[in-house]
């Protein structure tokens, strides 16, 4: 899945993570702590472009194609 980031909704132990694809809005569910890992390399990644593989569960950003793998 490929898209923007637009959101990002704190649910205690789970991040979701709200992304705008070509097919509407979607969801990806991070860990908590893998999602603060995330945001202290990435800082803000509200509208950050982003590619998601959901087989294992890692995304890439493509402002460097850096993976984070949850």
């Amino acid at each position: 899945m490929q898209g923007r980031i637009i959101s990002c909704i704190n649910q205690g132990n789970l991040v979701q993570i709200l992304v705008e694809t070509e097919n509407g809005l979607e969801s990806i569910p991070v860990d908590h702590r893998c999602f603060q890992h995330i945001a202290e390399v990435k800082g803000d990644i509200r509208e950050k472009e982003i590619e998601y593989d959901e087989k294992n569960g890692s995304i890439f950003f493509e402002e460097d194609r850096t993976k984070e793998k949850c």
